[in-house]
């Protein structure tokens, strides 16, 4: 496939993987105004006890795994936005390629951020982060049509 073809086809429809159904996920909006479906992590919480009474907490690993649970504390950690997407892009790059077949160059296009942009970054970002921990966001007030999410908000 040429580039120019993949371009064009880098659609959700046309990258789904066989067998899986089209709106079975988490939705985000991503580059290019397609709603795409990540897989649910379903991530859990537990209590940590430290040995002088302090409790924090610590997650369980879920469908992918202790080292998915190790970046989801890692991205809990982070402080600037280089820590945040170095560990947001590729979490959400898996939850994509789940359920459908992306190359580097398509993760690229799709894994834009910009984040002094409300009304496309700072949505897009807020989505990729519940989607990595498992949720969903409620849409935006003014689109009327869309359906509440089945996911608690924060």
């Amino acid at each position: 496939m040429t580039p120019e073809h993949e371009a064009r086809d880098l659609t959700p429809e046309a990258r789904l993987k066989p067998g899986l159904a089209p709106e079975d996920g988490i939705p985000v909006e991503l580059e290019g105004g397609h709603t795409w479906f990540l897989a649910r992590a379903r991530p859990g919480l537990r209590p940590r006890f430290g040995p002088d009474g302090e409790v924090s907490l610590a997650t369980v690993d879920g469908r992918f795994g202790p080292k998915y649970s190790e970046q989801l504390e890692r991205l809990g950690r982070a402080r600037t936005d280089t820590e945040v997407f170095s560990v947001l892009f590729p979490m959400a790059a898996l939850l994509l390629r789940e359920r459908y077949e992306l190359s580097d160059a398509d993760l690229e296009r799709l894994l834009v951020v910009y984040p002094d942009d409300e009304a496309d970054g700072t949505e897009r970002l807020r989505a990729l982060m519940a989607a990595v921990n498992g949720r969903s966001i409620r849409p935006k007030a003014s689109d009327a049509t869309s359906e509440p999410a089945p996911w608690p908000t924060e």
